[in-house]
């Protein structure tokens, strides 16, 4: 059974949830979320593919702690999408009440699962706080080429490797 937990979703809307995303890459993605997960974004034509990127602080943390997580199968109907307060929907589903699941179709994802499913993973330093966030994310991304994004920008400034 997954039990919703207390956290503040993309869309900026508060409240216990379970999050699901129908998108296999960034479910890759969000299974390796721990606190040190400063954020997933989605970057089209990076720079040759459409990806998932992650970015997560202390690397040599998350390597050490073998960070891992899971992937369920969950049932669509227990789930509403969330949308941005522009009315554009966002990749977040949520459930606000436990779900239950059949453990033996769980996939367990480690980071090499996460890069083979096509995530990128980017590495903050130890010590930086969740201004960085703003700093990377683009709410126009989807008009943006990698060159142009936020993202780029941190990785190429040295922010982010």
């Amino acid at each position: 059974m997954l039990e919703p937990r207390h956290c503040i979703a993309s869309t900026g809307e508060e409240g216990d949830f379970i999050f699901a995303n129908p998108d296999y890459a960034a479910a890759h993605a969000y299974a390796l979320k721990t606190r040190d997960m400063l954020c997933v974004h989605y970057m089209p034509g990076f720079p040759d593919m459409n990806v998932h990127a992650c970015v997560i602080r202390d690397r040599e943390k998350f390597l050490r702690e073998g960070i891992a997580g899971a992937i369920y199968e969950v049932p669509a109907d227990k789930f509403r999408r969330l949308a941005f307060t522009s009315g554009e929907l966002s990749g977040d589903w949520v459930a606000e009440e436990p779900v239950l699941i059949d453990p033996s179709k769980a996939k367990r994802v480690t980071l090499d699962d996460a890069l083979a499913a096509g995530v990128q993973v980017f590495f903050a330093p130890p010590d930086v706080d969740e201004d960085l966030v703003g700093e990377i994310y683009d709410e126009g991304w989807r008009l943006k080429s990698w060159d142009d994004s936020k993202l780029a920008a941190a990785w190429k400034a040295g922010k982010i490797s």
